[in-house]
């Protein structure tokens, strides 16, 4: 009796432990997470996901930060902006006055699955905010860009997302990786704005009057 009980506990104990194995081994649950906007600093050419908000960070002229869109769970925190502009790439335009100090700003609203329905992410844009010494980084970057702030959490910049603050998503699908996204640094959205708003209808009329008016001068010397 005694070897068949010692028998029986090890099956037992063989069977607990495949039981297990097999339970490691099954398909991985979805994990909760939330959506919202996330702070970062550039330090050394790369993003550093800061252990304050940015109403409580004074960053130092020629700094960079950045702010990102995106489903985050307690696994799958770190999802920085998808760019890493230098400061001169981002402010080499802008000049501080007196009393102030420039702050390159990176904004990646994230990716159409990481958007509210109805919404689409705009393209990722870099600012150079010139603002006071003291000025915070949320100060900084709501110099450039509108704020949505609700109880202390920053919950929309420049009306992304349009509705949302920070909701739970009970089934996160976060990437393993992240592929980079082309930035639209300071400047180029207006040339791009001044380009697409050209009269083109009115320079078609332009070069047919220059081409009548020439024609109307060959015919006169031929006359003469």
């Amino acid at each position: 009796m005694a070897l068949i009980a010692r028998l029986i506990a090890v099956v037992v104990t063989t069977l607990v432990a495949l039981a297990g194995v097999l339970a490691l081994a099954g398909p991985a649950h979805a994990e909760p997470g939330f959506k919202f906007w996330a702070y970062y600093h550039l330090t050394n050419g790369k993003w550093v996901t800061s252990d304050k908000g940015a109403d409580s960070v004074t960053p130092e002229d020629g700094d960079v930060e950045g702010f990102r869109y995106a489903t985050t769970t307690a696994t799958e925190f770190d999802r920085p902006p998808r760019a890493v502009p230098t400061f001169e790439d981002i402010c080499a335009d802008t000049e501080a006055a007196q009393g102030q100090k420039r702050i390159g700003l990176v904004i990646d609203y994230g990716t159409p699955q990481d958007a509210a329905a109805g919404d689409t992410p705009p393209p990722a844009e870099a600012a150079c905010a010139a603002v006071p010494a003291d000025a915070t980084a949320q100060q900084a970057l709501e110099s450039v860009k509108p704020l949505r702030i609700e109880g202390g959490l920053m919950c929309a910049i420049d009306g992304y997302p349009s509705s949302e603050c920070a909701p739970e998503v009970k089934n996160a699908n976060v990437p393993a990786t992240e592929e980079p996204v082309d930035l639209t640094l300071p400047g180029e959205a207006d040339q791009q704005s001044a380009e697409s708003s050209v009269p083109w209808p009115l320079v078609g009329v332009g070069a047919l009057v220059l081409v009548l008016g020439g024609g109307a001068v060959v015919l006169a010397r031929r006359r003469a």
